[in-house]
C-alpha cells in the first residue's frame, strides 16, 4: 500500500494499526530500517501469526510503501 505521508508517519501509522490485531506484541522494531515483527495471540482458528511490516521509500516524493 502506498501512502503519501513522511517515513516518520507511516512508520507510526504501522504502530497504530498493530492495536487492531489480535493481543499482538511488537517482538522487533527497526526503525532506521524501517520493519516491524509482531506475533499475534492465539485463537480458536490459530496458533498466532508473525506479522512482519516494511516501509520503504517510493520515490523522491513523500509517498512510502508498506508491506
Amino acid at each position: 500500500m502506498e501512502v503519501p505521508v513522511s517515513f516518520a508517519d507511516a512508520f507510526h501509522l504501522c504502530k497504530e494499526s498493530i492495536h487492531q490485531l489480535n493481543r499482538a506484541r511488537i517482538i522487533e522494531e527497526d526503525a532506521q530500517k524501517g520493519s516491524i515483527r509482531v506475533k499475534t495471540g492465539m485463537s480458536i482458528r490459530t496458533w498466532g501469526d508473525v506479522v512482519q511490516y516494511k516501509v520503504k521509500k517510493v520515490s523522491d516524493s513523500k509517498a512510502y510503501d508498506v508491506h
